[in-house]
């Protein structure tokens, strides 16, 4: 396999390395898991592991014909380089179990298909979208020899699949939806008007690095003599009313300026952005599907909708919580209770802190909420093939290829070694990670952020805008429907033909 070379391509490997070094060993097989994202366990695997469905450590096997044979064939795939973490390649094994994992699935996908990998690096992440979709056109128009697979950010891959620059996947059987690898909490979402034109699931570590959580100061809590928030989940009751009553009190103006600011002691400390984690872990969806077209959901627009912006709009105005850009300095430096992020900062930003670090799945709305779920933040990867791949076929084999290897080897090495093991630090916690990876919940209004952007606001830019607004919910709502329904309908008709 080889990568191609961008003039910063050694910065970008240098934060793979590190990224890649926050890894350690494989997880355990035979543990059930009740969704299709996580469901790489079978129930018996000492009974199953003779039956030719699954490995020899009880993980399930693909269905690609073992004959199949593609003679050395090259597979250009373009790929995001502004990635957050390391996904598509590797130059060796180097001792970094994730780094190695990604190594042996290449190598297996190779050697399986007789096909050889060539990484095309291009900027793809949000910021970058609008240059990924020109290059895209530009290559299509060109006439000159395609990619066999485009990958980039979720907003960059959704804004090429709505402008008919990829292909129906439901054309090609060799990609299994109904497989583990594949989640269906996005894959029968991503279906519109029976196509669909893009899948993640396994094969993206960055899904799996962009979980919402909560983590919170373990230290602080006993100090305090507060409640661990922990013994909360099990039954259910760890609540968003929970987590605000645990905030309540901490304040402190430590810095002395009289006013709310980055030197004071805080209950919470996030940013508004991350604040769709409470939107989407409190069972509200923006975009719902009806006949399997794309409509506005009642929820965004319903009275729980308001109730919880309610909620969120006094708990951050008080001095309980904190919104800002700088808070990941004030919860490492022991000054938060609480911060809301993706899981992933355990890894990249939370090094020299001194107190005990525990893990929490996103609060329920309330205790009647049925599970508890978790948004996924925007940064994972989406997979396409796109409209002028040579050989389609090939490609979705490949894809197929690489998401049932990344199943039994990366997921492993990123989810039960990085995040369960090496960041959990005690027992209870790594059984959270199971829980909010159960969750796992997506939303399209998130994957078409960039089509919602261009023709007015997208439905989590209005959430977000409401959270320091003083007009009502309903109010502030109902001058954006018109353009909200207006683009879901023409995302429909997108995938229409």
């Amino acid at each position: 396999m080889k990568k191609r070379s961008l003039p910063r391509a050694a910065a970008f490997a240098a934060a793979l390395i590190i990224a890649a070094g926050a890894a350690a060993a494989c997880g355990t097989p035979g543990q059930p898991d009740s969704t299709s994202a996580a469901g790489r366990y079978t129930e018996d695997p000492a009974a199953q592991t003779t039956a030719p469905l699954y490995d020899k450590d009880g993980f399930l096997l693909d269905d690609i014909d073992s004959g199949i044979d593609f003679g050395d064939a090259e597979v250009r795939v373009l790929y995001w380089s502004d990635r957050e973490n390391q996904e598509y390649f590797s130059e060796g094994e180097n001792g970094s179990e994730v780094n190695d994992a990604i190594f042996s699935r290449n190598s297996a996908v190779e050697d399986r298909l007789r096909v050889k990998f060539d990484f095309v690096p291009t900027p793809g992440n949000s910021s970058k979208a609008t240059e990924f979709l020109t290059g895209m056109q530009n290559n299509v128009k060109s006439g000159d020899p395609g990619y066999d697979i485009i990958s980039a950010h979720s907003r960059s891959i959704g804004l090429c699949a709505y402008n008919g620059l990829t292909q129906d996947l439901m054309q090609y059987p060799v990609i299994n939806t109904s497989k583990p690898w594949w989640p269906s909490s996005l894959t029968e979402k991503a279906v519109i008007n029976g196509r669909l034109h893009f899948v993640s699931g396994d094969i993206s570590t960055n899904m799996l690095y962009m979980m919402y959580v909560v983590f919170y100061n373990r230290s602080m809590a006993e100090d305090l003599r507060l409640t661990d928030p922990l013994t909360l989940v099990p039954d259910g009751n760890w609540t968003l009313e929970k987590m605000i009553g645990l905030s309540a009190g901490i304040y402190q103006d430590a810095d002395n300026d009289g006013k709310k600011s980055t030197g004071d002691i805080y209950g919470q400390a996030t940013r508004t952005l991350h604040c769709d984690a409470y939107f989407f872990g409190s069972d509200i969806s923006a975009i719902d599907k009806e006949g399997g077209r794309l409509v506005l959901s009642e929820q965004f627009t319903g009275e729980k909708m308001g109730a919880l912006i309610d909620s969120l709009r006094d708990y951050f105005g008080s001095s309980d919580a904190l919104l800002q850009n700088d808070y990941k300095g004030i919860f490492r430096e022991g000054r938060s209770l609480f911060v809301t992020d993706r899981a992933d900062i355990a890894i990249s930003d939370l090094d020299g802190k001194t107190f005990e670090l525990g893990i929490l799945p996103v609060p329920k709305f309330d205790a009647n909420q049925e599970r508890y779920l978790t948004a996924v933040g925007n940064p994972f990867s989406l997979y396409s093939i796109p409209v002028n791949a040579a050989d389609p076929e090939m490609s979705a084999t490949v894809i197929e290829c690489m998401a049932s290897e990344s199943y039994r080897k990366v997921t492993p090495s990123v989810f039960d070694v990085t995040m369960k093991a090496r960041y959990a630090e005690r027992g209870e916690d790594a059984a959270v990670y199971d829980t909010v990876r159960a969750g796992a919940v997506y939303d399209l209004s998130r994957i078409f952020w960039k089509v919602f952007d261009s023709s007015g606001k997208a439905p989590d830019t209005i959430f977000q805008s409401a959270l320091t607004s003083t007009t009502g919910w309903s109010s502030l709502v109902k001058s954006e429907l018109k353009v909200l329904k207006k683009t879901v309908e023409g995302i429909n008709s997108a995938f229409a033909g």
